[in-house]
């Protein structure tokens, strides 16, 4: 995983997904909600559409982020809860 930018949206829906854009040579990104990461790799055109983590409800936040060390990047997308 090598470095790049990274961006997406500030919120996302309980249950739905996630878009983020990948711009550089990062070959994929990490997931989380503060557990063991999930990885997804980045296909050619750099749009990353994935699933909001199981366990993720509103007001959570999912970090997303690419590279490693001093050129790691990351964005948080806030959950928002569905009203009851």
């Amino acid at each position: 995983m090598q470095g790049g930018e990274l961006t997406g949206p500030a919120t996302a829906p309980e249950g739905g997904t996630i878009t983020v854009e990948v711009s550089g040579n990062a070959s994929e990104i990490d997931v989380s909600i503060g557990g063991p990461s999930i990885r997804y790799p980045v296909p050619a055109d750099g749009k990353v559409t994935f699933p909001v983590p199981a366990g993720a409800t509103g007001g959570m936040l999912v970090k997303v982020s690419i590279g490693e060390g001093l050129k790691r990047k990351l964005i948080f997308v806030e959950i928002i809860g569905s009203a009851p």
